[in-house]
C-alpha cells in the first residue's frame, strides 16, 4: 500500500507541475494581450491572438483532467492507507488544495479570454463607430471651408451680392449649428 501511495502522490505531484506550467503559460499570455489596442487593426490582432489562444487552452485541458483523475486514484490509495494505518494524508491534502486551486485558476483564464475578447469586441465596435464620425467630421470641414472661401471669393459689388452672400454664411452657420454634437462627439 505505501508504495501505491508513493506512486499515486509522484503522479499528482508530476501532473501537478505539469498543469502550473501550462497554466503560467497562458496567464502570461493574457497579461501581454491586456494592453488596450490604438486602432481597429491592434483590436483585431488581439482578437485573433484570443482566439488562437482559448483554442489552444481548449487543447490543454486532457492535463488539467490529468491531474483530476490521478488526485482521485490517490485518494482512493489514502483511504486505504487511513483505514490499515488510522492516520490522515496531509500531503493528499495539500495537493488537493493545490488542484483546487489551480482548477479555479484554469477556469479564470477561460473567464479572462471570455472577459477580453468581449472587451475587444465593443471596443471595435467604438473604435469603428469613431472613426467614421472622424472621417466623415474631416470631409464635411474641409467641403465647408470649400464653401466658405467660395463665398468669400465673390466680390461684393451691390446689396444683392451682399445680400446673397449674407444667406450662404448663415445657411452655413446653420450647418455648423446641427453638426456641433458631431464635432463634440468627435472631440471627446
Amino acid at each position: 500500500v505505501y508504495l501505491e501511495k508513493l506512486k499515486t502522490v509522484d503522479m499528482v505531484i508530476r501532473n501537478t507541475q505539469g498543469a502550473e506550467g501550462v497554466l503560467k503559460q497562458y496567464e502570461d499570455c493574457l497579461r501581454e494581450v491586456h494592453t488596450v489596442p490604438s486602432n481597429v487593426t491592434e483590436v483585431e490582432t488581439q482578437r485573433t491572438k484570443l482566439k488562437k489562444m482559448r483554442v489552444e487552452a481548449e487543447g490543454q485541458q486532457p492535463v488539467f483532467d490529468s491531474l483530476e483523475d490521478e488526485l482521485k486514484k490517490a485518494s482512493v490509495v489514502s483511504d486505504k492507507m487511513s483505514r490499515v494505518h488510522s492516520e490522515r494524508d496531509a500531503e493528499l491534502d495539500h495537493y488537493r488544495q493545490l488542484t483546487t486551486s489551480l482548477q479555479d485558476r484554469w477556469k479564470a483564464v477561460f473567464t479572462q479570454i471570455d472577459l477580453r475578447q468581449r472587451e475587444l469586441d465593443q471596443l471595435g465596435r467604438q473604435l469603428g463607430y469613431y472613426r467614421e464620425s472622424y472621417d466623415w467630421l474631416i470631409r464635411w470641414i474641409a467641403d465647408a471651408k470649400q464653401r466658405q472661401e467660395k463665398i468669400q471669393a465673390i466680390p461684393i459689388t451691390d446689396s444683392k451680392t451682399l445680400k446673397d452672400q449674407l444667406a450662404q454664411e448663415n445657411k452655413l452657420l446653420e450647418e455648423i449649428e446641427q453638426n456641433k454634437d458631431k464635432v463634440e462627439e468627435c472631440h471627446t
